[in-house]
């Protein structure tokens, strides 16, 4: 906020301001020795309109100047002849007086201006506060105090809506709450400042997501302010985007990008717990039939019903992917034992051979051919089991199709392209397209 004084000068430095000051006095000066000669009765007024004029121009230290300089020079070239009688006392006295009511006059002039300014001052913040696009909402004990109507209608609240008794109805679960009091608030009790990205309950219960940064007003009686812009179309812009470079297009599943990072994740929580994490390859029995006899719609809609199905055998922190054509791998994690991956792994087999209706009129069936890699037993680095369950995979297909196989030694020298093709596909060298290898 700025209250530098409003006056035509006030924005000049200082030095100019009180030039300026002493110029319009010594001009005082001048016209008040021209009539020095006359004995004009009232020997204050040069200096006084001089004074008044300084107060407009340049504010009021070099008002409170000029108006002392003129004080001096009255007494010094003395009063006029009729106030003789008053020599000993009253003409320090009236210089005096002349000298506090020139102030005074200043101090009002000016008092007046800075009343003027702080108006436009507080009008200006009202309507900055006031915005219709960022949210501003003032804390006092965790409680909301103020906010302004661009809030209010990010919120979903009206202008007489209680909001904030209890701030952790704002949020979307009891773990943003409790995060966001842990992170914001030493930060702004030692001065500084805070920003997140959080999300928020409007008042019909629809969740947003919130950009909010604080800062704290007062430490002593624990208000802080803050600042919120609704940023919902940013984050599903970014959601879209990410989707678009670690998403499969046709099936909404993680690509090979994605599935390797997830690997990476998981394999050093599966040694620090020892349990088994299981890199599983699939490739579906007879899709490059059913694509060519029905088309690549039906098709694709097949793989669609498959990455549903395949989603729903899983566990809450298992991963299913599809790389590209018609295979598809699933990440174990967290095995107790090998009967636990052979359980999911035949729900798989069992749920993929179930009928898809791929036309209107006509339905069609695949089956499976699952080859597996655990891990620490068959490696620790994800494209080396990657390529070690495709080769289990080959393995399957050879037994009969429609199987699972874990990996070993033969199942390699039997298929030694498997690992080099496999390690080019996590490598880049794949696409999402629905253009499946023949069948084996």
């Amino acid at each position: 906020m700025n209250l530098t004084s409003p006056a035509p000068f006030g924005n000049r430095p200082a030095t100019v301001r009180f030039a300026i000051g002493i110029a319009i006095y010594a001009v005082a000066l001048s016209v008040r020795l021209a009539l020095l000669s006359i004995a004009p009765r009232f020997p204050f007024v040069p200096f006084s309109v001089a004074a008044v004029i300084v107060f407009y121009l340049c504010g009021l230290g070099p008002g409170i100047l000029a108006a002392a300089l003129g004080a001096a020079t009255v007494l010094y070239l003395g009063v006029p002849g009729e106030w003789r009688w008053m020599q000993r006392w009253i003409p320090a006295v009236a210089v005096l007086g002349y000298a506090v009511i020139t102030i005074l006059i200043g101090w009002l002039m000016e008092r007046g201006r800075l009343t003027a300014r702080l108006a436009d001052l507080n009008r200006e913040q009202e309507s900055m506060l006031d915005n219709e696009l960022v949210g501003i909402l003032k804390l006092r004990g965790g409680k909301a105090i103020w906010r302004n109507r661009a809030l209010e209608a990010m919120l979903g609240y009206g202008a007489g809506d209680p909001l904030g008794e209890d701030m952790r109805t704002l949020y979307a679960d009891d773990e943003s709450y409790r995060r966001f009091d842990v992170e914001a608030y030493p930060s702004l009790r030692d001065g500084g400042t805070f920003r997140t990205q959080v999300r928020l309950v409007r008042k019909d219960g629809h969740e947003i997501w919130v950009d909010m940064s604080g800062v704290m007003l007062s430490a002593e009686r624990d208000e802080s302010m803050w600042l919120l812009l609704d940023i919902t179309e940013l984050k599903r812009y970014q959601e879209q985007v990410e989707g678009m470079a670690f998403r499969d297009g046709l099936t909404g599943l993680p690509n090979r990008t994605l599935l390797l990072d997830r690997i990476r994740h998981a394999l050093p929580l599966s040694e620090r717990t020892h349990r088994e994490l299981a890199v599983c390859f699939i490739d579906l029995d007879g899709f490059k039939e059913i694509n060519d006899r029905f088309g690549h719609d039906a098709g694709d809609r097949l793989l669609q019903a498959v990455a549903v199905r395949m989603e729903a055998c899983l566990r809450g922190n298992d991963t299913v992917a599809r790389l590209g054509g018609d295979e598809f791998v699933l990440v174990l994690a967290q095995l107790h034992s090998r009967d636990e991956c052979q359980e999911i792994l035949g729900r798989v087999l069992e749920f993929v051979r179930e009928p898809v209706a791929v036309t209107a009129d006509r339905s069609a069936a695949v089956s499976a051919s699952i080859g597996v890699a655990l891990c620490p037993e068959d490696g620790t680095v994800p494209e080396f089991l990657l390529a070690r369950a495709d080769a289990a995979m080959y393995a399957a297909k050879r037994a009969g199709r429609n199987q699972v196989r874990y990996f070993h030694e033969r199942a390699a020298e039997r298929n030694p392209a498997a690992t080099s093709r496999v390690l080019a596909i996590a490598e880049g060298d794949s696409s999402g397209a629905n253009h499946p290898e023949p069948d084996t």
